[in-house]
């Protein structure tokens, strides 16, 4: 796949001359933000979705699409960026079509959400003011105890060229929250779950990353795990 899309952001003066512009992104295919409103700390919240193209089996593409919002300061630069997922993947859409700020301090968001050709439905989704279901996901902890046992959560394949499983072996518990991180601790990418999403098998694409060790965190309704993987 060889085009790339990225999110675009820009203030205009009254004449309609342009003040500034950024782009974020730019290692996805399919990516658009649909609204941004301001948020009484000064800042901003943009929503809309990524589509993330993973591989061909049997001529059939895989892909998964995610409602997406970001907050951005007065001058267009990124602060966060979260991805949200409702189903499995290929056939199932998310979208959020506006995002707006709540009296509570929260963020609500409004799209739809399509899981086959046919069935699409609005989808209302409520976030606290850090853009978490649940509170805590803002936390970025690779020291962590953890408490998923080894056998329980499976990662592979392990080297990996891009393609990564990520598995729960326990069909009682599911995810919550997967985030990907540098050795160092960096937050490179960031999935939450809604609680609709019971499938203990996430497949994600770590082809846009430079070779070497990065941790997969792993949040479930049973506890935390971390893993290593290498991207060759």
């Amino acid at each position: 796949l060889a085009w790339e899309e990225k999110y675009w952001v820009l203030e205009f003066d009254e004449s309609g001359e342009i003040i500034w512009s950024k782009e974020h992104g730019g290692d996805v295919q399919n990516a658009s933000w649909f609204s941004i409103n301001p948020l009484p700390d000064g800042n901003y919240i943009a929503g809309g979705y990524l589509r993330e193209y993973l591989h061909y089996v049997n001529d059939t593409l895989f892909y998964r699409q995610y409602g997406v919002i970001s907050k951005l300061t007065p001058e267009g630069d990124l602060i966060w960026h979260r991805k949200y997922t409702n189903a499995p993947m290929n056939v199932h859409e998310d979208i959020f079509w506006n995002v707006i700020p709540t009296s509570d301090g929260g963020i609500l968001c409004v799209g739809t959400t399509r899981d086959s050709i046919t069935h699409q439905d609005v989808w209302v989704v409520k976030l606290d003011e850090y853009g978490c279901l649940e509170p805590g996901c803002e936390v970025i902890d690779a020291t962590q105890e953890t408490n998923i046992p080894q056998s329980d959560l499976s990662v592979f394949p392990n080297p990996t060229d891009g393609i990564v499983n990520i598995e729960l072996k326990d069909k009682s518990d599911w995810f919550k929250q997967i985030q990907i991180l540098s050795l160092s601790g960096q937050l490179l990418d960031d999935v939450q779950f809604l609680p609709t999403y019971r499938t203990g098998i996430f497949t994600t694409n770590l082809g846009k990353y430079a070779p070497g060790v990065y941790l997969v965190r792993v949040r479930t309704n049973k506890g935390i795990g971390i893993r290593k993987i290498v991207k060759r």
